[in-house]
Parts: C-alpha cells; structure tokens; sequence
C-alpha cells in the first residue's frame, strides 16, 4: 500500500511511477497521436479504470487522483522531448 498521508518517500515513490507510467503510455503512441493527444484526460481515465478494478492501493485516493493526475502527463512531455532530440 503506498502511505500518501504519512509518507514523503511513498509520494516520491507514486509520482516517479506516475509519471513513468505517463512515458510508458506515450512510448506506444504514433508521433502525430502524441502531439494531439490530451495527456491530463488519459491520466484521469486511466486512474479511474485502475481504481474501479482496485488495482489502486492508497491510503488516501484523492490525494492519489490528484497526483496521478499531475504526474502522468509529465511523462508524456519526457516522451515528446525525448523524441525531438531524436530528430535533432
């Protein structure tokens, strides 16, 4: 269970896998879809998919929500720049 509330390394912990997760996610994405795509709306679907099928394990789920929601779509920007030095 990650301790939210009562952890600093636990929330370091959830975020770098937010927003690993966030990369992983974007990886799979065609180029085109990446820069189209809404990031922040994919990080909320997917928190609640993960959360309705109990996947999520937290002390505190908003504080979760909200922070999977930060977290994520920074992956998607590591991506999209890991991407354009690629390209030069």
């Amino acid at each position: 269970m990650w301790n939210l509330k009562s952890s600093m390394t636990d929330r370091m912990e959830y975020d770098r896998m937010a927003r690993k997760s966030g990369k992983d996610s974007a990886r799979v994405l065609k180029d085109s879809d990446l820069k189209i795509v809404d990031a922040k709306q994919v990080a909320f679907e997917v928190f609640e998919v993960d959360i309705n099928a109990g996947s999520v394990c937290v002390d505190d789920v908003e504080e979760a929500r909200a922070r999977w929601i930060s977290e994520f779509p920074k992956g998607y920007q590591d991506e999209k720049e890991r991407r354009a030095k690629e390209v030069g």
